[in-house]
Protein backbone atom coordinates (compact mmCIF):
# COMPACT_ATOMS: atom_id res chain seq x y z
CA UNK A 1 0.00 0.00 0.00
CA UNK A 2 1.25 3.48 -1.04
CA UNK A 3 0.24 6.24 1.66
CA UNK A 4 1.10 10.11 1.13
CA UNK A 5 3.16 9.82 -1.97
CA UNK A 6 3.38 11.59 -5.30
CA UNK A 7 4.20 9.53 -8.67
CA UNK A 8 5.46 12.20 -11.00
CA UNK A 9 5.61 11.35 -14.36
CA UNK A 10 8.98 9.63 -14.91
CA UNK A 11 8.70 7.82 -12.20
CA UNK A 12 7.53 3.73 -11.99
CA UNK A 13 4.44 2.91 -10.83
CA UNK A 14 5.61 1.77 -7.75
CA UNK A 15 8.00 4.13 -6.81
CA UNK A 16 7.57 5.96 -3.31
CA UNK A 17 8.22 9.34 -2.83
CA UNK A 18 7.38 11.13 -0.03
CA UNK A 19 5.12 14.04 -1.60
CA UNK A 20 4.83 16.76 1.61
CA UNK A 21 1.94 18.74 0.25
CA UNK A 22 0.26 19.12 -3.43
CA UNK A 23 -2.27 22.30 -3.31
CA UNK A 24 -4.72 21.71 -6.04
CA UNK A 25 -5.25 25.71 -6.47
CA UNK A 26 -2.39 28.19 -7.22
CA UNK A 27 -3.27 29.69 -4.05
CA UNK A 28 -5.85 32.50 -2.51
CA UNK A 29 -8.62 32.85 -5.18
CA UNK A 30 -10.72 36.10 -4.31
CA UNK A 31 -13.20 38.44 -6.70
CA UNK A 32 -11.24 39.35 -9.90
CA UNK A 33 -9.64 36.09 -10.75
CA UNK A 34 -10.30 34.24 -13.65
CA UNK A 35 -9.19 31.18 -15.47
CA UNK A 36 -9.06 27.33 -15.28
CA UNK A 37 -8.84 27.65 -11.05
CA UNK A 38 -11.89 29.74 -10.46
CA UNK A 39 -13.83 27.56 -12.72
CA UNK A 40 -12.55 23.98 -11.29
CA UNK A 41 -13.83 25.97 -7.75
CA UNK A 42 -17.17 26.62 -9.65
CA UNK A 43 -17.90 23.12 -10.74
CA UNK A 44 -17.03 21.96 -7.32
CA UNK A 45 -19.40 24.39 -5.36
CA UNK A 46 -22.10 23.61 -8.11
CA UNK A 47 -22.44 20.18 -6.58
CA UNK A 48 -24.27 21.31 -3.97
CA UNK A 49 -27.53 24.02 -5.51
CA UNK A 50 -27.56 25.24 -1.58
CA UNK A 51 -24.28 26.66 -1.69
CA UNK A 52 -24.18 27.63 -5.48
CA UNK A 53 -27.53 27.63 -6.84
CA UNK A 54 -26.54 29.51 -9.88
CA UNK A 55 -24.22 26.96 -11.22
CA UNK A 56 -22.59 28.79 -13.47
CA UNK A 57 -18.89 27.76 -14.49
CA UNK A 58 -17.44 31.06 -16.59
CA UNK A 59 -14.03 31.05 -15.00
CA UNK A 60 -14.72 34.67 -13.69
CA UNK A 61 -14.61 34.70 -9.73
CA UNK A 62 -17.49 37.31 -9.55
CA UNK A 63 -20.51 38.24 -6.82
CA UNK A 64 -22.08 35.00 -7.37
CA UNK A 65 -19.23 33.06 -6.60
CA UNK A 66 -18.19 34.73 -3.73
CA UNK A 67 -21.68 34.70 -2.51
CA UNK A 68 -21.27 30.49 -2.76
CA UNK A 69 -17.52 30.71 -0.98
CA UNK A 70 -19.49 32.89 1.83
CA UNK A 71 -22.52 29.96 2.07
CA UNK A 72 -19.36 27.15 1.98
CA UNK A 73 -17.70 28.87 5.06
CA UNK A 74 -21.15 29.01 6.65
CA UNK A 75 -21.31 25.42 6.31
CA UNK A 76 -18.11 25.04 7.95
CA UNK A 77 -17.97 27.76 10.76
CA UNK A 78 -15.86 29.86 9.12
CA UNK A 79 -15.29 33.72 8.77
CA UNK A 80 -17.69 34.55 5.86
CA UNK A 81 -15.58 36.63 3.87
CA UNK A 82 -16.00 35.24 0.23
CA UNK A 83 -12.60 34.94 -0.28
CA UNK A 84 -11.50 31.16 -1.14
CA UNK A 85 -8.19 30.94 1.50
CA UNK A 86 -6.11 28.74 2.70
CA UNK A 87 -8.89 27.32 5.61
CA UNK A 88 -11.63 27.37 3.05
CA UNK A 89 -9.33 25.24 0.55
CA UNK A 90 -8.99 23.05 3.33
CA UNK A 91 -12.20 22.26 4.05
CA UNK A 92 -13.11 21.58 0.25
CA UNK A 93 -10.02 19.63 -0.48
CA UNK A 94 -7.93 18.44 2.77
CA UNK A 95 -4.36 18.41 1.74
CA UNK A 96 -2.56 19.50 5.09
CA UNK A 97 -4.20 16.44 6.74
CA UNK A 98 -3.52 12.23 6.50
CA UNK A 99 -6.05 10.58 3.92
CA UNK A 100 -5.44 6.83 4.26
CA UNK A 101 -6.57 5.04 0.99
CA UNK A 102 -6.13 1.50 0.05
CA UNK A 103 -6.98 -0.36 -3.05
CA UNK A 104 -8.67 -3.49 -2.27
CA UNK A 105 -9.57 -4.32 -6.11
CA UNK A 106 -7.50 -4.73 -8.24
CA UNK A 107 -4.98 -5.58 -5.94
CA UNK A 108 -2.93 -8.53 -8.23
CA UNK A 109 -3.23 -11.20 -10.05
CA UNK A 110 -6.88 -10.33 -11.80
CA UNK A 111 -7.66 -11.04 -15.24
CA UNK A 112 -10.50 -8.28 -16.64
CA UNK A 113 -11.74 -8.90 -20.09
CA UNK A 114 -13.27 -6.00 -21.73
CA UNK A 115 -16.45 -7.60 -22.10
CA UNK A 116 -17.74 -7.52 -18.77
CA UNK A 117 -18.25 -4.59 -16.54
CA UNK A 118 -15.73 -4.77 -13.15
CA UNK A 119 -15.29 -2.54 -9.84
CA UNK A 120 -12.69 -0.81 -8.09
CA UNK A 121 -12.68 -0.90 -4.76
CA UNK A 122 -10.91 0.60 -2.10
CA UNK A 123 -11.30 2.02 1.72
CA UNK A 124 -10.45 5.35 2.97
CA UNK A 125 -9.73 7.29 6.17
CA UNK A 126 -9.85 11.24 6.07
CA UNK A 127 -9.12 13.74 8.87
CA UNK A 128 -9.29 14.83 11.17
CA UNK A 129 -9.39 18.04 9.32
CA UNK A 130 -7.16 20.25 11.43
CA UNK A 131 -6.53 23.97 10.62
CA UNK A 132 -4.65 26.81 12.65
CA UNK A 133 -5.12 24.17 15.82
CA UNK A 134 -8.73 24.15 15.52
CA UNK A 135 -10.98 21.17 14.53
CA UNK A 136 -12.54 22.37 11.17
CA UNK A 137 -13.64 18.18 10.28
CA UNK A 138 -13.98 15.16 12.66
CA UNK A 139 -12.40 11.63 10.99
CA UNK A 140 -14.26 10.39 8.75
CA UNK A 141 -14.63 7.11 6.59
CA UNK A 142 -15.66 5.15 3.91
CA UNK A 143 -16.90 2.55 6.21
CA UNK A 144 -19.32 5.22 8.42
CA UNK A 145 -23.01 4.84 8.02
CA UNK A 146 -23.00 8.59 9.01
CA UNK A 147 -21.03 11.23 8.01
CA UNK A 148 -22.98 14.43 9.29
CA UNK A 149 -19.88 16.53 8.37
CA UNK A 150 -16.87 15.45 5.40
CA UNK A 151 -14.62 17.32 2.98
CA UNK A 152 -17.17 19.63 0.35
CA UNK A 153 -15.26 18.03 -2.34
CA UNK A 154 -14.46 14.00 -1.56
CA UNK A 155 -13.53 13.11 -4.92
CA UNK A 156 -10.28 11.37 -6.20
CA UNK A 157 -8.86 10.36 -9.52
CA UNK A 158 -9.18 6.61 -10.79
CA UNK A 159 -6.12 6.42 -13.04
CA UNK A 160 -4.20 3.25 -14.73
CA UNK A 161 -0.82 2.43 -14.58
CA UNK A 162 1.51 0.51 -16.57
CA UNK A 163 4.54 -1.05 -15.30
CA UNK A 164 6.41 -1.38 -18.53
CA UNK A 165 5.78 1.99 -19.43
CA UNK A 166 6.58 4.67 -16.59
CA UNK A 167 4.91 7.34 -19.34
CA UNK A 168 1.46 5.69 -19.68
CA UNK A 169 -1.29 7.16 -17.24
CA UNK A 170 -4.74 6.67 -18.32
CA UNK A 171 -7.37 8.52 -16.70
CA UNK A 172 -10.08 6.32 -15.85
CA UNK A 173 -12.50 8.21 -14.29
CA UNK A 174 -13.13 10.83 -10.77
CA UNK A 175 -14.76 9.01 -7.88
CA UNK A 176 -16.57 10.20 -4.49
CA UNK A 177 -14.28 8.14 -1.96
CA UNK A 178 -16.73 7.65 0.14
CA UNK A 179 -18.56 5.88 -2.02
CA UNK A 180 -15.47 3.24 -2.18
CA UNK A 181 -16.44 1.66 -5.62
CA UNK A 182 -16.02 2.64 -8.77
CA UNK A 183 -17.70 -0.13 -11.98
CA UNK A 184 -15.51 0.16 -14.85
CA UNK A 185 -16.26 -0.48 -19.17
CA UNK A 186 -13.20 -0.75 -19.95
CA UNK A 187 -13.00 0.84 -23.61
CA UNK A 188 -11.41 -0.01 -26.48
CA UNK A 189 -8.50 1.98 -26.53
CA UNK A 190 -6.76 0.27 -23.42
CA UNK A 191 -4.58 -2.35 -25.30
CA UNK A 192 -4.72 -5.76 -23.37
CA UNK A 193 -1.44 -6.12 -20.92
CA UNK A 194 -0.61 -8.21 -17.77
CA UNK A 195 1.25 -5.86 -16.03
CA UNK A 196 -1.80 -2.94 -15.24
CA UNK A 197 -2.13 -1.18 -11.81
CA UNK A 198 -4.93 0.73 -10.44
CA UNK A 199 -4.03 4.39 -8.58
CA UNK A 200 -6.47 5.97 -6.56
CA UNK A 201 -5.20 9.84 -5.58
CA UNK A 202 -6.31 13.04 -3.66
CA UNK A 203 -5.58 16.73 -4.17
CA UNK A 204 -3.29 17.60 -7.00
CA UNK A 205 -4.57 17.42 -10.20
CA UNK A 206 -8.07 16.08 -9.24
CA UNK A 207 -10.05 19.33 -9.44
CA UNK A 208 -8.37 19.83 -13.26
CA UNK A 209 -9.36 16.07 -14.12
CA UNK A 210 -12.76 16.86 -12.60
CA UNK A 211 -13.15 19.85 -14.58
CA UNK A 212 -11.33 18.06 -17.79
CA UNK A 213 -14.06 15.70 -17.59
CA UNK A 214 -17.29 18.01 -18.03
CA UNK A 215 -15.59 19.30 -20.97
CA UNK A 216 -15.45 15.64 -22.59
CA UNK A 217 -11.95 14.84 -21.74
CA UNK A 218 -10.83 11.45 -20.61
CA UNK A 219 -8.75 8.79 -21.22
CA UNK A 220 -4.67 8.82 -22.36
CA UNK A 221 -4.42 12.57 -22.80
CA UNK A 222 -3.23 14.60 -19.52
CA UNK A 223 -5.13 17.84 -20.05
CA UNK A 224 -3.64 19.58 -16.32
CA UNK A 225 -0.73 21.84 -16.25
CA UNK A 226 2.19 19.58 -15.88
CA UNK A 227 3.73 22.22 -12.52
CA UNK A 228 1.09 20.31 -10.56
CA UNK A 229 1.84 17.40 -8.61
CA UNK A 230 -0.07 14.51 -9.64
CA UNK A 231 -1.84 13.98 -6.10
CA UNK A 232 -1.31 14.66 -2.33
CA UNK A 233 -2.34 11.05 -1.47
CA UNK A 234 -2.60 8.11 -3.18
CA UNK A 235 -2.41 4.47 -3.36
CA UNK A 236 -1.83 1.75 -6.19
CA UNK A 237 -2.70 -1.98 -6.24
CA UNK A 238 0.02 -3.56 -4.50
CA UNK A 239 0.98 -6.39 -7.82
CA UNK A 240 -0.44 -5.71 -11.18
CA UNK A 241 -3.72 -7.22 -12.96
CA UNK A 242 -3.96 -8.36 -16.06
CA UNK A 243 -6.57 -6.80 -18.88
CA UNK A 244 -8.02 -9.24 -21.47
CA UNK A 245 -10.41 -9.06 -25.12
CA UNK A 246 -11.49 -6.74 -27.71
CA UNK A 247 -14.15 -3.85 -26.77
CA UNK A 248 -16.50 -2.43 -29.26
CA UNK A 249 -15.98 1.61 -29.87
CA UNK A 250 -18.07 3.60 -27.55
CA UNK A 251 -21.27 4.28 -28.69
CA UNK A 252 -20.35 8.54 -29.18
CA UNK A 253 -17.27 7.26 -31.69
CA UNK A 254 -19.39 5.10 -33.68
CA UNK A 255 -22.41 7.58 -33.67
CA UNK A 256 -19.11 10.91 -34.91
CA UNK A 257 -18.20 8.57 -37.77
CA UNK A 258 -21.40 7.95 -39.04
CA UNK A 259 -21.90 11.40 -39.30
CA UNK A 260 -18.28 11.91 -40.95
CA UNK A 261 -19.45 9.11 -43.42
CA UNK A 262 -22.87 10.84 -44.25
CA UNK A 263 -20.64 13.90 -44.93
CA UNK A 264 -17.97 12.33 -46.88
CA UNK A 265 -21.20 10.82 -49.00
CA UNK A 266 -22.67 13.78 -49.74
CA UNK A 267 -19.45 15.77 -50.89
CA UNK A 268 -19.26 12.57 -53.24
CA UNK A 269 -22.76 12.96 -54.67
CA UNK A 270 -22.23 16.80 -54.78
CA UNK A 271 -19.13 16.01 -56.79
CA UNK A 272 -20.98 13.21 -59.00
CA UNK A 273 -23.56 15.91 -60.12
CA UNK A 274 -21.13 18.71 -61.12
CA UNK A 275 -19.22 15.72 -63.25
CA UNK A 276 -22.61 15.23 -64.86
CA UNK A 277 -23.41 19.22 -65.49
CA UNK A 278 -19.44 19.30 -66.87
CA UNK A 279 -20.18 16.32 -69.06
CA UNK A 280 -23.80 17.83 -70.50
CA UNK A 281 -21.96 20.90 -71.16
CA UNK A 282 -19.38 19.58 -72.86
CA UNK A 283 -21.46 17.49 -75.06
CA UNK A 284 -23.77 20.33 -75.71
CA UNK A 285 -20.95 22.22 -76.93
Amino acid sequence: MLLGLLVPAGALAQSIIDSGSADPFPGILKAGDSGNAVKELQLILKIDPAIYPEGITSGYYGSLTAAAVKRLQRRYRLAETGVFDEATQEVVIPTKTRVDISVLTPNGNESWDKSDTHDVTWEVTIGPVVFDGRSLIPQTSSGDSTRAVAPFFPYASIDLLKDSDARFRYHVGSANLYDARYTWKIPADVPPANDYRIQIGVGGNVPCLYRAESEGKRGISFPCPAGLPFYSESDASDAPFKITGNAPPPVEVVAKLKIELAKIEAAINALANQIRTLRALIESL
